[in-house]
């Protein structure tokens, strides 16, 4: 099973994806460190994206060939790119759910001006992101990390993706 994390910066999706994959014993592929592998000083161009998300996308298939499930952290702030991830899965007969974590404005600002591990999105990448972020087409979860306990996060996206 694969499982695709999205949300904007500062979000809490990382936060969450991350003690998803414990709970689950799933593997973690995160955008954030993918990019601080790939990028020493990002810009967050339409560029370093597209190479970040493939090379994310060429770890997923590694994977699926070793039938590990994973879940993918990422803003995959468009659908078309969330398909293209589902695809690969359904070439290799796994499924693919959607999780979208989103939070309010207010957080989402405290959020971005402190310091995080790996990501480097400030709120003006959150600004720019927010413009171009399309919600999916076919069924997912939404969380908001806001409101909702990480806990009970957990529990939903644990039943969810049963």
């Amino acid at each position: 099973m694969v499982i695709i994390v999205s949300g904007l910066p500062g979000s809490g999706k990382s936060f969450f994806a991350e003690k998803l994959s414990k709970l689950i014993k799933a593997k973690y592929l995160s955008s954030d460190i993918i990019r601080k592998e790939l990028i020493s000083n990002p810009t967050y161009s339409k560029e370093e994206k597209e190479a970040v998300y493939e090379e994310m996308k060429i770890r997923l298939n590694s994977l699926l060939s070793e039938k590990t499930d994973v879940i993918l952290d990422a803003t995959f702030f468009k659908d078309e790119l969330r398909k293209s991830f589902c695809k690969e899965c359904a070439q290799h007969k796994t499924n693919c759910k959607i999780i979208i974590i989103s939070a309010s404005e207010e957080d989402i600002k405290h959020r971005v001006s402190s310091q995080r591990a790996f990501s480097d999105a400030d709120y003006s990448v959150y600004l720019k992101m927010k413009e171009q972020f399309e919600l999916p087409e076919t069924e997912f979860l939404e969380l908001d990390s806001s409101k909702t306990d990480i806990n009970l996060m957990l529990f939903k996206a644990v039943e969810y993706i049963k």
